[in-house]
């Protein structure tokens, strides 16, 4: 009765905040009345209740005494999303990897407030209800969990996975999914089928930097293209390189990119695949942050619009749900021999016991109702942060406004420099990701990443604050980090 209780209030207040997000209850308008509301969703008035008092503790509703509830104005729109010049892509060497694991590392250290790492709070994620999951896996599938599981993964989180594309018109079939240790080794799998030492690999600009690492470390090229703060890659930019470069294959992340936030609009997405599939160029799609949209819909992904098998769809649990768990995957056709075959020199196979548990988990819509509560705090949390940065930050500064994921992408006036301000901030201890990161070539010097993975807090808001004050009083530095 009280998880019944629980999901039904979830759902009202799931159904205000796309009211909210799409713009049916703009900033500062008033909520429906409990009783209005409770009439038109046939639930009762303290259903209502509890709904509007969790949408206040996120900060999307706030109380009027004698009034009633009303919407709390939207993050500042006075600074546009961040923009960037064009430059010329050149296929390069990837130097960035002692940079990287020096920002992993210091966010990683006690005491430090860590802005930096992609990844939800624990409080945000179900461990309760994944530890009865682990706890009726073993007391059923005691000896199963302490097994080899095929080389391909547990056929149960593979249906699970194939399942959840059944509204595509052309859903994905349980054979085309191959479980991974987590996503990073899905994407590397993915690179190493298709390509070799020397070959290019297209890259978006911003590029996430694990990817950029990988390349690196598997001796390839990294060609990048810009993109657009809002709509991702371009589908002409992309044209222009692979007709005058041999390029092995793309990398895109086109739902709520790491770090922009873009997502690339269904017709050019349509357009990119059409385009790659004529030429034979693979297309490896990272969909880590595809569920955390917080509209009404989530993006097709690329491979909706695959007919070729050429697409090969990253994705995995742990940005929404269990990060230690490492469980990932690919949806792939053409590939999947080849894919299977470096699964098995790489790891054999991915652990067992978590598979079993996520498929546990997935089997009665425990994930969505989940997925429900984690986008709605995201929402709130990219409020929270977006105001803040708005607030402390300098005049000029400008900030992503995403519509999925929880990171966001912030431009500092011209002549600043990120990695300064990360060396100011980490001295301390408040962890950024400075810009120059997401890049083979160095720039975005003056760009820098925020996740708001976290419940947006006093300590937050006061790191946010002094980072602000930092860049205020910033100075050019004399030996910049290269």
């Amino acid at each position: 009765m009280t998880n019944a209780r629980q999901f039904l209030y979830e759902e009202v207040a799931q159904t205000v905040t796309s009211m909210i997000h799409d713009g049916t209850l703009p900033a500062g308008s008033r909520a429906p009345s409990l009783r209005a509301l409770g009439k038109q969703l046939n639930v009762s008035v303290a259903t209502v209740m509890q709904a509007y008092e969790e949408l206040e503790k996120s900060g999307l509703l706030k109380v009027r005494p004698q009034s009633g509830f009303y919407v709390q104005a939207p993050a500042p729109s006075a600074s546009t999303a961040p923009r960037w010049p064009s430059t010329t892509a050149a296929a390069r060497k990837v130097l960035i990897g002692a940079h990287m694991n020096e920002v992993l590392d210091s966010a990683r250290s006690p005491g430090v407030l860590n802005l930096s790492i992609a990844n939800p709070a624990a409080e945000l994620l179900p461990v309760k209800a994944l530890s009865r999951s682990l706890k009726r896996v073993c007391a059923s599938h005691a000896d199963k969990g302490l097994d080899y599981a095929p080389i391909e993964g547990v056929l149960d989180l593979r249906t699970a996975i194939a399942r959840r594309s059944a509204h595509l018109d052309h859903p994905v079939a349980v054979e085309s999914v191959l479980i991974t240790t987590g996503a990073t080794e899905a994407l590397s799998l993915c690179l190493r089928a298709v390509a070799r030492a020397g070959d290019i690999i297209v890259v978006e600009s911003p590029a996430y930097f694990a990817v950029l690492k990988m390349i690196e470390s598997l001796g390839m090229l990294a060609l990048e293209i810009d993109t657009d703060p809002v709509d991702g890659l371009r589908p002409a930019d992309l044209a222009a390189v692979i007709e005058r470069e041999s390029v092995a294959a793309v990398v895109s992340v086109g739902t709520f990119n790491n770090p922009t936030g873009s997502v690339v609009p269904r017709e050019a997405r349509e357009q990119i695949v059409q385009m790659l599939a004529e030429r034979n160029i693979p297309l490896i799609e990272d969909d880590i942050y595809g569920e955390l949209y917080l509209g009404q819909h989530k993006p097709l992904p690329y491979k909706a619009f695959d007919q070729s098998g050429q697409v090969m769809t990253c994705s995995g649990f742990s940005k929404t749900i269990a990060p230690g768990y490492r469980v990932g995957w690919i949806v792939a056709d053409r590939h999947m021999a080849e894919l299977k075959d470096l699964k098995l020199i790489s790891s054999s196979a991915t652990p067992t016991l978590t598979q079993l548990v996520m498929a546990e988990f997935l089997a009665d819509g425990r994930y969505d109702r989940h997925l429900t509560r984690l986008r709605r705090a995201c929402l709130a949390q990219l409020q929270a942060t977006r105001r803040a940065v708005h607030a402390s930050f300098p005049p000029g500064t400008r900030i992503s406004e995403p519509s999925g994921g929880y990171v966001l992408w912030i431009q500092l006036p011209r002549g600043m420099d990120a990695n300064q301000l990360y060396r100011d901030a980490i001295s301390e201890n408040i962890s950024i990701t400075p810009g120059a990161l997401f890049s083979s070539t160095g720039k975005f010097r003056n760009f820098l990443r925020l996740c708001a993975g976290q419940p947006f807090t006093d300590e937050i808001a006061r790191g946010i604050a002094r980072l602000g004050e930092l860049a205020r009083g910033q100075r050019p530095a004399r030996n910049p980090i290269q």
